[in-house]
Order: structure tokens, then sequence, then C-alpha cells
């Protein structure tokens, strides 16, 4: 990992008091530095060092507990963490998650949906995800259960959650004039019949129509981009079904006679590191070495799987005239336009998810969610994270803390080395030292 933050000086800016639970502050904080194992230099050759707040117990657990916003759902079988320590208002958290029961009439028998989206590039497509996949899944769902009631059982096959992800990441619209709607089956006539429709538009004319205030958000969240992972659990807890468009993670793990328990990923790894994933985007891109380059679609973004991305859906055209144009636009558009010269046959990213079902059937079972800012604290190899589900599955029984999510958040970070944590929670950087980190523990 490279030193973030040497840009500009370590921040020297006292915090406020700590704040416990609403109570009186604590006594004056103490601070001490740290280099974070950076090892990092000055022009001069000096260890670049920043402050962190010098946390005690139990002080620690709860300022840890308040700044991921720990956090229990439908009677306290579902648990949840989401952590991003960093104060820079510009490197907030870009996770979203969501935790619903459908009853469909029935409270009684409620479904359980979990819904994880990891935000790149900004905020945008994670939010509108969040809040608007759910209600497609839980009507789909409903018109499911209208023709197949409960009690006739159920038909695992029938509940195609991927088919639901590739129509939601489909259906973005844009706000350039565009072919009726009739001549947007199939999607990539579409595509076409607006990009032919966007060519003689002058500059200008495309300027006006994007940055008008009330499309702009549009345009915007076409530049954003999320993965997205959900989970389904069937009113009884027998099943169990997850689909996956990026690179957060789902571990079952079901405990066996003796204690132990058997582990199950059933999510998948959408991105550049994945040698499957990397083939896949190459079988589809003959003659182009770089539609992959340095384990990076086009040499840029790391997922091979997302919803939104347009920037790698659409033809170049589009990111030239229109996106690079947008008032809001990127952090930097030097990098923009250093890959999309490789963009020559898009779509490069899939819409496409991989769906898992799993039966449960009797004894404790436990389904971990997460985004990969988990597997990165855990230095997991994406490609092997069996061993790395199971680590988990042992901090759940070793660790004590209330939240499940929480257990495996406090290890991540250190675990009961309280400088170690202390250090990952408070120091004064300013820019992320750690990835977005979002835990969500459902106990079926």
């Amino acid at each position: 990992m490279s030193a973030p933050g040497l840009a500009a000086p370590p921040v020297t800016a006292s915090p406020a008091p700590l704040v416990v639970n609403n109570e009186e502050p604590l006594s004056t904080p103490v601070y001490k530095s740290t280099d974070m194992n950076f090892g990092a230099s000055d022009e001069y050759g000096r260890t670049i060092k920043w402050r962190y707040r010098d946390l005690q117990e139990p002080a620690l657990s709860r300022e840890l507990e308040r700044m991921a916003a720990a956090t229990s759902y439908l009677d306290g079988r579902t648990e949840a963490v989401t952590f991003q320590p960093c104060c820079n208002e510009e490197e907030s958290s870009q996770d979203r998650y969501t935790v619903q029961g459908w009853g469909f009439g029935d409270e009684k028998k409620k479904w359980r949906f979990v819904g994880l989206f990891d935000g790149h590039a900004g905020p945008e497509m994670a939010d509108h995800a969040v809040s608007k996949l759910p209600p497609r899944m839980q009507a789909a769902l409903g018109s499911y259960l209208e023709t197949h009631p409960l009690e006739k059982g159920i038909d695992t096959d029938a509940i195609t959650l991927s088919d639901l992800l590739a129509l939601f990441n489909a259906s973005s619209p844009t706000p350039l004039p565009g072919p009726s709607p009739s001549a947007r089956d199939p999607l990539a006539h579409a595509i076409a019949a607006a990009t032919a429709e966007l060519r003689p538009l002058s500059d200008a004319k495309i300027k006006s129509i994007i940055n008008d205030p009330a499309k702009q958000p549009v345009v915007v969240r076409s530049m954003r981009g999320t993965t997205a992972l959900v989970s389904l659990v069937d009113p009884d807890a027998q099943h169990v079904w997850v689909a996956s468009v990026g690179d957060c993670q789902a571990a079952l793990g079901k405990r066996m006679d003796g204690g132990r328990w058997s582990v199950e990923i059933l999510s998948a790894n959408h991105n550049g590191n994945n040698p499957r994933e990397e083939q896949r985007v190459r079988d589809a891109h003959p003659g182009e070495p770089e539609c992959m380059l340095r384990n990076r679609v086009l040499g840029s973004i790391a997922v091979t799987r997302a919803i939104g991305d347009h920037l790698y859906r659409l033809p170049r055209v589009w990111t030239e005239r229109v996106f690079l144009e947008c008032a809001e636009g990127f952090r930097t558009h030097t990098v923009v336009r250093d890959f999309i010269v490789r963009n020559m046959t898009p779509p490069y990213l899939s819409n496409v998810a991989e769906m898992r079902h799993a039966e449960l059937g009797r004894g404790e079972s436990v389904l971990v969610m997460c985004s990969d800012g988990l597997t990165d604290l855990y230095y997991a190899d994406q490609n092997e994270l069996q061993k790395t589900a199971k680590e988990w599955f042992s901090v759940l029984d070793r660790r004590k803390e209330e939240n499940m999510g929480l257990r495996l958040l406090r290890e991540g970070l250190g675990g009961n080395d309280d400088g170690e944590v202390a250090q990952m929670m408070t120091v004064e950087m300013f820019e992320r030292w750690m990835d977005d980190t979002t835990v969500i523990v459902q106990r079926l």
C-alpha cells in the first residue's frame, strides 16, 4: 500500500473532545504518532508520521461502535457495521446497505432481504441502487408468490435475483434524446440509435442538456458505479439465495457436530485478479490486448462486473462529448482521457450477476456479507477466500462484542492490539488509509 496524504502535511488541528453515548466529554485526549508502517520519508529523508488519539479501553470499544454505526435489525437476527474513519468529506464512505423484511400480507412470515452496494468514483449509483433495486425485487417476488403460494413449496430455480440485477442495470436512462421505448429491445440497438442521435448535436447543445439542473443528476449517476451483493432468505429459513456483481463477498457457515463450522462461499469474485474473469473479458474483445491491463479493465477499473459505469459500456464518444463535459465530473480528467483511447468495442463491463442457492436445514447457520474492505483488512487473496472465511467464523466464536459485525471489524483493525486499533480509527490523515468496510451478519 502506498502512503496516502503525502501531498499535504499531517493534520494538526485538535478534534473535539471524545463523547461516548451522549455522556460528558472524556478527559483531554492523549496523542501519539505513527508512520502507519508506510515507511514514507519527506524530502529531507525524515520519516513521515501522523498523529493519532491513544484511546484506552473501554473508550476504544465504545468509540469504534459509534464510528462504525453498529446496528441490529429484524429482532436482532441481523447485525451490521459500516466504517470509513477518514474525516475528509471527499473521502467519505461510498458503501450503502439495506436490511428489509417482506411480509406480503403475512407479517408473521417475512422474507429477509439484504442488499450491499460498494460504490466507486462517487456514491451516486450506490445511492440509486440501494433505494430503487429492493422495491423492484420485492415486487418481482410478490408476483411469483401470487402464483406459487408457500404452502405448495418453493421452486428454487424460479427465484432469479441475477435477472433482476441485470434488468436494473440496463434500465438507467440517459438525459439525451434517444430512440422510442419500442426501439430499446435489444439494448444494443438502443445504444446504437442514441449514439447516432448524439453525433450531430453541437457541443454547446450537449453541454446545455447535460448541465441542466434537472438532468445533471442522471448524467453524474451514469458516470459512477457500484458493486451489488444481495441475499434473500425464505420465512422458514430453509433456503438462502445470494446474487453478486463485483467483488463484495458472502460466506455461509453451518455449525457441525463438535462445534466446528462448515463454510461455503456464495459470492463470486468479479475483478481483474480472477483469471477466469480476465479471460472472459479477453474472449469478448479479441485483438485488444489492452482490454485488460495491470489486472484492470482498460487499465482503469478493478471490477469486471458492476452496475452503472457507463464509461466502460457506451461508445467512447459518450465519454468525450458528454461525461467529460459535465460540470460535476471526474476528479482527474487526465486519467479518464488516458484510458478511453482503449475503448473500441464496448461494453467492457458485464451486468450479469452470478447467483447461488443453498439449503439451510436444521442447526445453526450464519451468513456473513461484506464489502471488499473487510477482505483487505484480513489480507485475503480474493481467489482463496475459503481460508479467510473460516477465520471469520472463528472470530465470531472467539470475540465477545455484542454486534457480530463489530467482532469481524475489530479483529481486522488489530484485534486485541489496542494501539493498532486506535491508529486505524483516529490517525489524522487527509486521504483515506483503508477502504470502506461494511459487514452484515445474519443469524439464519
